[in-house]
């Protein structure tokens, strides 16, 4: 994409918790819950990775190591958008995840 000059627009994830919109990007540590997001993240990580989950890496951008495309995917904003969704929402309750591109958000 990069050699024909197209370039790829952002994308956010949103989830709203007590009627205010959280937004994330991918890698986004923007958040006051950051470092419990996080936490859950990893937990979740390991759970899935224990019944065989892998990063699949050839998605990713082809100009980057293969430690930083797993951290990309790992820190995907849709997986940070449902680790906090876990973390602030009761048990049995659904979690609504939506994706934007981010020049299509703004800020209240």
């Amino acid at each position: 994409m990069k050699e024909r000059g197209v370039a790829r627009t952002p994308r956010c994830s949103l989830i709203e918790h007590r009627n205010k919109i959280h937004r994330y990007v991918v890698g986004d540590r923007s958040h006051p819950e950051t470092i419990r997001i996080y936490l859950k993240l990893e937990e979740l990580l390991r759970k899935i990775q224990n019944i065989g989950y892998e990063p699949k890496t050839e998605f990713i951008l082809h100009d980057v190591d293969v430690d930083v495309k797993e951290d990309m995917i790992k820190e995907h904003s849709e997986k940070l958008a449902l680790a906090f969704g876990l973390l602030v929402t009761e048990e049995g309750l659904p979690l609504v995840i939506t994706k934007k591109p981010q020049d299509l958000w703004r800020s209240p």
